[in-house]
């Protein structure tokens, strides 16, 4: 061949080479390039110069990748001992990414037989590779899903015989929740047929319903109750069949506990309907705008209207101008998340135009998201008790008034015998005949304030000590002439208001031990203090009567005197179940404690 013809040849081949668009190159046996396309050299972004006399593995198409450059280097010398070569490899781009391409390294013989050269070629499959890894990806998703699914999926095939009829289905996948249903494991369960392994799909008709579903492409959608038996633990299962290809998808849900819960709930509408509708006392259903959504006829009996009269108005319109402002806030209170429910008492106007009193209970019902839904109202009649209510009321007044005008009576005839004494007195000129009156007249005093105080008092039954001691301890001032000013009294009171069979002996036992004080403490003096205490302590109450006078004579015993004052404030003690000390530490104090009345009443 001549010189001419031979480069003729080279530039058909050159041209050829270049124009190829996989990638293709010549290697020595050691690795070293001696060639590279146009394709490969401008995919890489590099010119010959870059790559020419390097060892394939050092050029860009590899160097970014230790693991592949071994790869590589081990293929060159297995390629050198004439063994093809074939791997997948990422290359960079120009531009800074990575194709994929199916690299192979062919071996080329001379004329003796052996190996020459080596010729790498490459073919881009990116778009291969990144539609497998999608494919992957979704099959991975589709996985992961069927088995994060909380409903039990299988897929069958169809077995059909020679004429093409369907004799039964074949198990090709399930999901966990699948073998879990079916209480075997997914290996005994793929492979084998339906009615093989749970016969009761073709005695209890699913088969026919399966089959139907892969010749009419219809879905069918299905609940219903099964026997536990054939390892199947579930009573009510809920089906979807779909065809898919020539078999069909089953998707199973157990929900035995939603038919339960809903049976329970049934049960309870009904227990609520029933409770509602007989309930003695008016129950409703309210609107939060205060419609009427339900009434009981008892509620209809309250107010005189019938069910479709109520329901097409609201709880204002029949309720009192002078009760709405205070229904309407406790229901907005309740709304708001302020109480949880309310009671009241208010009016409504019957239908015939009287007055019904109702005694009103409110509770809200909201849904799971906190949204309110209605009021439940129970109405109780209670017409009859306010007016019975009221008739005591005005009998309780009349009682009242009887009761002031007896206290008044006898505190008028008091202060007649007081008068009575004082006219006495008037005719003699004894002296312990005039103090015997004055005592007198101070005791029936002290009794007949008693009585004016409690036909004044709004209370009818008790007697404020505090201001009876004051005004007691003026009149025995104004008695015994003498001035605040001179003997001053102090008063630390802190006593409830006492029933009159209790304020009557102490109010005597205080008019004793206060003229005592008057009459005998001060002779030596002009001034002094009186101290009168009365408190609790536990379950007594204590009296103390105190001077800063000349004292008690030490030589007399005050329970052994001639005193009548003084015997008759032992005998009062008595009468209170009580006990009396005296001392002379500066001056005189006597000291009574007795109980606190279990019944109110002493002896």
């Amino acid at each position: 061949m001549s010189n001419e013809s031979s480069k003729a040849i080279e530039r058909r081949f050159r041209t050829i080479f270049h124009s190829q668009v996989q990638f293709i190159g010549l290697l020595s046996l050691d690795g070293i390039v001696l060639e590279a396309n146009r394709t490969a050299l401008a995919t890489a972004g590099v010119t010959e110069a870059n790559v020419i006399g390097l060892p394939f593995w050092e050029t860009a198409w590899w160097t970014h990748d230790l693991v592949q450059q071994d790869r590589l280097r081990d293929g060159i010398a297995r390629a050198s001992r004439g063994e093809p070569v074939r791997f997948e490899a990422s290359h960079p781009t120009a531009d800074g990414q990575l194709i994929w391409v199916d690299f192979s390294i062919s071996p080329f013989y001379g004329d003796d037989g052996r190996v020459e050269y080596l010729i790498p070629e490459g073919h881009d499959i990116t778009a291969r590779k990144r539609a497998e890894n999608a494919l992957r990806e979704q099959e991975e998703r589709f996985r992961a899903a069927m088995e994060g699914s909380l409903h039990a999926v299988y897929f069958l095939v169809a077995e059909r015989n020679a004429k093409g009829k369907i004799t039964d289905f074949v198990f090709t996948d399930l999901n966990r929740k699948g073998h879990e249903m079916i209480s075997r494991k997914r290996e005994e369960i793929v492979g084998q047929r339906l009615c093989e392994l749970l016969p009761v799909n073709r005695t209890d008709g699913f088969f026919d319903k399966y089959v139907k579903v892969v010749e009419t492409g219809v879905p069918l959608e299905e609940e219903f109750a099964i026997t536990p038996r054939d390892g199947i633990v579930a009573n009510w299962l809920h089906h979807q069949i779909v065809r898919v290809g020539d078999g069909v998808t089953i998707t199973s849900q157990d929900v035995t506990a939603r038919k339960q819960a809903k049976s329970e709930m049934l049960v309870s509408e009904e227990r609520f309907r029933s409770a509602f509708e007989h309930a003695p006392i008016g129950m409703a259903m309210v609107a939060p705008d205060g419609r009427w959504l339900r009434v009981n006829p008892s509620v209809c009996e309250i107010v005189g209207y019938t069910e479709s009269e109520l329901l097409a108005t609201d709880f204002q319109t029949i309720t009192h101008p002078d009760d709405l402002n205070a229904d309407l806030h406790l229901l907005h209170s309740v709304l708001a998340g302020e109480i949880p429910s309310y009671h009241m008492e208010k009016r409504y106007f019957h239908k015939d135009g009287r007055i019904v009193h109702i005694m009103l209970s409110v509770s809200l019902v909201r849904d799971p998201a906190g949204t309110p839904l209605y009021f439940i109202s129970q109405i109780q009649d209670i017409t009859l008790r306010k007016q019975a209510e009221e008739r005591m009321r005005a009998s309780l007044l009349e009682k009242e008034l009887l009761l002031k005008e007896i206290h008044h009576r006898v505190k008028n005839n008091l202060q007649i015998v007081s008068s009575l004494l004082d006219l006495q007195s008037d005719h003699t000129t004894d002296k312990g005949a005039l103090e015997m009156f004055q005592e007198s007249r101070s005791r029936v005093k002290s009794m007949a304030m008693i009585h004016e105080r409690l036909y004044r008092s709004q209370d009818m039954a008790r007697v404020n000590i505090g201001e009876y001691v004051r005004q007691l301890a003026d009149d025995l001032y104004h008695t015994y002439k003498i001035s605040s000013f001179e003997i001053a009294l102090e008063l630390d009171i802190d006593i409830p208001a006492m029933t009159i069979d209790i304020a009557i002996p102490c109010g005597l036992l205080l008019n004793e031990l206060i003229s005592n004080c008057l009459k005998h403490a001060f002779k030596q003096t002009t001034e002094g203090v009186i101290r009168v205490t009365f408190v609790q302590e536990d379950e007594f109450h204590v009296l103390t009567v105190a001077d800063n006078g000349t004292g008690f004579p030490v030589t007399t015993d005050f329970r052994n005197t001639t005193s009548f004052g003084l015997q008759l404030v032992i005998t009062l003690v008595e009468q209170l179940d009580g006990r009396i000390e005296q001392s002379n530490d500066n001056g005189t104090a006597f000291t009574i404690q007795f109980p606190k009345p279990k019944s109110g009443i002493y002896k």
